[in-house]
């Protein structure tokens, strides 16, 4: 091995060698905590029986600040566009986690944005059924008058209906495309007709 290729090597080596040590010992974020107090602020078109079982979700639990966080996300946007928020700006912080792991604070700050109104449904990829049969078995009127609930389910109403036909390994994707100009939106559903 020449000089070059031995120096390559053996800067290799150590770098493997400071991953592997570093890796063992926990990082910081892996640490659990648990939510002892959770405040959200601006989700002002969540009823309040909505935003306790948003916090009852998360507070209580020991995990670590980064699955706690992402799960208050998970569960803000999705009651959100339940309401026709599509895409709402929400910032959270965990307060004195190392101090207190089992009595943290956490903090929710939301701008919910614009409620907007489904404009036009389109379907890609369908051959077994068409767009307007596709469209029977979802609630497209509620979300015309601004109830969105349906978004949550609809790609399992529409995966059942082909898997009532033998379509076994269908798949269903939906793209959802706001225009903040129109306060309206685009749902475009991508079906893989795989049997």
């Amino acid at each position: 091995m020449n000089r070059l290729g031995e120096v390559a090597f053996c800067a290799i080596a150590v770098v493997l060698c400071s991953v592997t040590h570093a890796s063992a010992a926990p990082a910081p974020g892996d640490q659990h905590i648990t939510v002892a107090h959770f405040v959200i602020e601006g989700a002002d078109s969540l009823s309040r029986s909505q935003i306790e079982e948003i916090k009852s979700s998360v507070m209580s639990r020991s995990e670590s600040a980064e699955v706690l966080m992402d799960a208050a996300r998970h569960l803000l946007t999705a009651a959100l566009e339940s309401s026709c928020y599509i895409r709402p700006d929400i910032q959270l912080s965990v307060v004195n986690a190392q101090a207190s792991p089992n009595a943290a604070w956490m903090q929710a700050t939301v701008r919910q944005g614009t409620r907007y109104r489904l404009r036009n449904f389109r379907v890609q990829w369908a051959q077994v059924f068409s767009a307007q049969e596709i469209g029977q078995q979802l609630p497209l009127d509620d979300m015309r008058r601004g109830d969105c609930s349906g978004l949550a389910t609809l790609d399992a109403t529409v995966t059942d209906l082909y898997q009532r036909r033998g379509f076994r390994n269908v798949k269903v994707n939906q793209l959802v495309q706001p225009n903040k100009a129109t306060e309206q939106f685009d749902l475009t559903l991508y079906i893989d007709e795989r049997k």
